[in-house]
């Protein structure tokens, strides 16, 4: 499998264990729009993760608007959503993958292999007539154990 899952792969994957879908929606402008939305429908089994809360660290005077987050903080958020080493991890947005590649972004840079975008949005999967969902799934934690590499990491002097 590539980078990019399709929504048939995915549909035929619901029902799989194995699987988390993480739903990444979320707005610059409107940060609590995505979190709503969420609520409102989702891919049935989605948990939510919110950029700046679960998907960023702690906004310091250096490091930008969405810094990455520390090892022990994306220990807690990908443990905290059922995510573990036999975990394959499904991302989806409604902001033509942003959002979703940052997740698959973050997960991956901590060790995490089986990670992977939705080709498509959350709204061509509900144009399709794809199942979604009000339920808001009870996860078992699980425990991610981060192993960051550095290496997909640029410092400032690699930039300059």
């Amino acid at each position: 499998m590539a980078s990019l899952v399709s929504h048939e792969w995915l549909l035929a994957h619901l029902s799989d264990e194995t699987i988390r879908i993480v739903d990444c929606r979320f707005w610059l402008g409107d940060p609590a729009k995505g979190a709503s939305l969420y609520r409102e429908d989702h891919i049935p089994g989605a948990v939510y993760m919110d950029l700046e809360r679960d998907l960023s660290g702690p906004v310091g005077e250096h490091g930008g608007r969405h810094p990455l987050p520390s090892a022990a903080q994306a220990a807690d958020v990908f443990s905290r959503a059922g995510i573990d080493d036999t975990t394959t991890v499904i991302a989806y947005d409604d902001q033509n993958g942003a959002m979703a590649a940052r997740c698959w972004w973050l997960l991956r840079y901590f060790g995490h292999a089986r990670a992977y975008v939705l080709d498509g949005n959350y709204s061509e999967w509900k144009r399709k007539g794809n199942p979604v969902t009000r339920a808001i799934s009870a996860v078992p934690p699980r425990r991610f154990q981060p192993r960051p590499d550095r290496s997909w990491l640029a410092t400032v002097e690699d930039v300059r």
